[in-house]
């Protein structure tokens, strides 16, 4: 019988993606096998959608979305959409942006929502010299709302009042990164969320398996290390694994960095208002319609649909100690997702090493 001890919790946030129209073509984009850069082929989540999506999460009572994209600043309706969560009183926890929309834009989101923004920066060598200004630019429009907007605006959360946040992808082995504390330093961010890449539904963009995750690990304490001695701290974004580090460093990760082995259902909802576990999970583990249940059952069903590959242990599980006593799940879900699908495509059998999530 599953274990459904995690049932008494619920989301408290579901992540909505408006719009898969983008302005930039990341290398380690997780959607980089559904967003576009071409208008003609967009698909924007219509104000019908919305609509239902809102009373979905009123039966859910779930008061609090993080808009995300492709690019949510180019949906053609965004202040629409502002305005009417606004007026069913759900609150946008966070906008996830590449910092290069419309600066007008900017500050017109800025004033109507008091929102966190998540600004997600790479080697300024990727970037022109006019979208380099234009990032910078919105950073500044950021970083002032970051200080003057009014309480008042806050939405529900006031704990995270008014927080501007960059974000790194660690994606190759040496990478830098000294750019974007520089910015953080500038524009007085308090947070560098950071993660390596995971795989996109069909492993067709830049990611990082095991093997690489074992060469970029030096990257990424040299990161951390070089965040907290600036005064910046360093967010892990999901989960790694305890085997690639030593004892001293996840003592370091766990004073600074909130280190988590585990992942839990991140509650992706589509412009066609399907919902799934994550991003890299598509197709893997099935979707919901919003019609199907609330957001703590679809949460729920979503973590027993994804028991199968925490219940399957990869070989170099076998005998490690935060394995056998249910700590870690053993890196991405999904890069578990293909060995087992081998198993079972080759008949392999072995006998099963069950892991119950614990919470």
């Amino acid at each position: 019988m599953a274990d459904t001890s995690f049932q008494k919790f619920e989301p408290s946030c579901v992540n909505l993606f408006i719009t898969n129209l983008c302005n930039r073509r990341c290398p380690f984009c997780y959607l980089n096998d559904w967003v576009t850069n071409k208008e003609d082929d967009a698909h924007h989540m219509s104000l019908k959608s919305l609509d239902t999506y809102i009373h979905w999460l009123q039966k859910s009572r779930v008061y609090k979305v993080k808009l995300a994209g492709g690019e949510p600043m180019l949906h053609p309706n965004l202040l629409d959409f502002i305005h009417e969560l606004k007026r069913s009183r759900i609150g946008i926890d966070a906008i996830l942006t590449n910092g290069l929309g419309d600066t007008e834009l900017y500050e017109k989101v800025a004033d109507l929502t008091g929102t966190n923004w998540l600004v997600n920066v790479m080697n300024p060598e990727t970037y022109t010299k006019d979208e380099w200004e234009l990032l910078n630019n919105n950073l500044e429009v950021l970083k002032w709302k970051n200080e003057n907007v009014p309480v008042s605006l806050s939405g529900f959360d006031t704990s995270s009042l008014r927080r501007l946040c960059l974000s790194i992808t660690f994606y190759r082995i040496n990478q830098e990164y000294g750019y974007i504390i520089e910015l953080a330093k500038r524009y007085g961010v308090p947070v560098i969320r950071y993660d390596v890449s995971r795989p996109s539904s069909n492993k067709s963009n830049i990611h990082v398996d095991f093997d690489s995750l074992m060469r970029i690990k030096p990257t990424l304490m040299d990161f951390v290390r070089d965040c907290v001695s600036e005064g910046v701290k360093p967010g892990l974004d999901d989960a790694l694994p305890y085997c690639v580090f030593t004892q001293e460093e996840l003592k370091f990760l766990y004073l600074f960095s909130n280190f988590q082995s585990i992942c839990m259902p991140v509650m992706d909802v589509m412009p066609d208002l399907t919902i799934g576990y994550c991003t890299s999970m598509r197709g893997v583990t099935p979707s919901f319609t919003l019609e199907d249940m609330t957001a703590s059952k679809i949460f729920n069903e979503l973590l027993v649909k994804t028991e199968e590959y925490r219940n399957f242990q990869l070989a170099r599980c076998y005998g490690c100690y935060n394995s056998d006593m249910k700590l870690c799940q053993g890196y991405c879900l999904r890069f578990k997702s293909d060995f087992l699908e081998h198993r079972k495509e080759n008949g392999i059998k072995k006998k099963k090493r069950w892991f119950t999530l614990r919470i």
